[in-house]
This record gives structure tokens, C-alpha cells and sequence, in this order.
């Protein structure tokens, strides 16, 4: 487990127990990974081979304990006891979650369990007011559809970006990955974080910010992208991303004409 202050937010990283996944890449890749050396030994091996994690983000408030993206991506339903035991030994007990946030619809990650049940009992679940209306139209497949029975329950409520979610706790949008895609963005103290959910889906985006996985826009994608960047850097705040590797986040800098980021263990 990772965890940082904002002063007084607790945010945590809690990793996917046993989770491993190594992505070997082409040539043309490898080159342009080469070009920031600054990712090994943390986000891709001696080889260029990228690194990808798995996570769920915590934010502990004096008033309550938010999860964002519990895992979001990887479904797979005999891992969410491991996940849910994960949580718990960070001191996280799915009961005591008061709000569950989903930065898009990629799957469900630990947020239901197989029988369509909240696996966090007592939270109110937060999704994208877009991701919401187009899963009603059944875009996100099973993961939208069972968001979608939640919602008819009444236990998910939009999110339209600009809300206040909690104190110190806001929500922007930042569109391109996909339609509703947003950001939480923390402050408390005088310090800041932004939680990017799969804004980045490694931190080589950020040294290059114009590569795209099939996002839905891959033009807005790269404006959001380097606009959230250069925030960052202008108000040292702290980027977290649910699919980086241990630490899961750093400070951004300024690297030549771009970017770069400085694991928190580093800094």
C-alpha cells in the first residue's frame, strides 16, 4: 500500500493482490520509450516492456471514505474476496465505504458483486452522468447493465463535473477516453492531488501525450491531457493513476518540451 496527506485527506493506492501484467512492445514502441529513460525501472523493465497495474484509490476524509475505481478494468469475480481483503488490511472495511466513484464505465472491477448486489453496502455510488445515459442505452454492455439496475434502485447518482463532492473534494470533467471520462481533483492544507482514472493508462502517456489506445477522441484526449499536465506542474500537485505500478504516482515536471513524472518515493 501507497499513501500519501493532502493535508487533512489520507489518499491511498491499494494494490490488486497478485496482480502482474508485462506488455512486451514493438520496435517502433521501444524506441519511443527509450526517449524517456525516466520510466525504468518503475514503469516498464530493461527491456521496454510496460509495466501495468491494477489498484484501488482511496480518499479518507475527516467525514467519510470515498473508493475511486476499485480495480476498474479487470473483472473477474473469484478475485473480488482477495480484493475486498485487500481493502480491509489497508484499514478499509467495505462497510464503512461511504462513496463509491467510477471515473467512466470500463467494466466493474470490485465495485458489484456477481449476483448484481453493491459490494459496498452502505456507499452511494457515483457515475458520469453521460457514462450513465448511454449504458440506459445499453453501450456498456453487462458492466453498464449492472450499473443500470443500481441506478433503477436509486443507488447511483450523476456526476456532471464541477460538483463538490465532500470537502476538499471536487469533480472535473476531462473528456477523450471516453464520453463522460471525469477527474477528481483533492485540496486541503494548501497541497493538491488529482486522481486521474484512466486518463492515463501509463505514464508513458505523459511523456507522450498523443498516443492513444482506441480512446473515443484521441484529439480532446491529448488537449485534456496536457492541460491537466501543465495544472499539475504550475500547482506542484500530486498525479495518481489507478493503472500505474508501485508507487502509483509522483509529481509532474517539466522534461524538455513535455513532461515527466517523479515517483513519490523519489521525490
Amino acid at each position: 500500500m501507497q499513501e500519501w496527506t493532502i493535508g487533512a485527506i489520507d489518499l491511498l493506492r491499494v494494490a490488486d493482490p497478485d496482480f502482474e501484467l508485462v506488455l512486451e512492445q514493438d520496435l517502433a514502441t521501444v524506441a519511443l520509450l527509450q526517449a524517456s529513460p525516466w520510466l525504468v525501472p518503475h514503469f516498464v523493465t530493461d527491456t521496454q516492456a510496460l509495466r501495468v497495474g491494477s489498484s484501488a484509490i482511496v480518499v479518507r476524509t475527516p467525514s467519510a471514505n470515498l473508493v475511486i475505481d476499485p480495480f476498474l478494468a479487470f473483472d473477474d469475480p473469484a478475485r473480488l474476496a482477495p480484493r475486498l481483503a485487500a481493502l480491509r488490511a489497508a484499514g478499509v472495511a467495505p462497510g464503512a465505504v461511504t462513496h463509491v466513484l467510477l471515473s467512466h464505465i470500463d467494466g466493474l472491477g470490485a465495485s458489484v458483486r456477481a449476483d448484481g448486489e453493491p459490494s459496498f453496502s452502505k456507499a452511494r455510488y457515483y457515475v458520469p452522468a453521460a457514462e450513465m445515459e448511454d449504458a440506459l442505452g445499453g453501450a456498456h454492455g453487462a458492466a453498464g447493465d449492472a450499473l443500470v439496475a443500481l441506478h433503477k434502485r436509486g443507488l447511483v447518482e450523476p456526476l456532471f463535473g464541477g460538483e463538490q463532492l465532500l470537502p476538499g473534494v471536487r469533480i472535473e470533467d476531462a473528456p477523450g477516453h471516453s464520453r463522460g471520462h471525469i477527474v477528481v481533483w483533492l485540496e486541503s492544507g494548501g497541497a493538491q492531488a488529482v486522481v486521474t482514472g484512466h486518463l492515463f493508462l501509463h505514464p508513458a502517456q505523459i511523456a507522450n501525450p498523443h498516443v492513444d489506445n482506441g480512446d473515443v477522441d484521441p484529439v480532446i484526449l491529448e488537449r485534456t491531457r496536457r492541460h491537466l499536465l501543465t495544472r499539475c506542474v504550475r500547482e506542484d500537485a500530486l498525479l495518481v493513476a489507478p493503472l500505474f505500478t508501485l508507487p502509483g504516482g509522483g509529481k509532474v515536471r517539466r522534461e524538455g518540451r513535455g513532461w515527466r513524472l517523479q515517483p513519490t518515493s523519489l521525490a
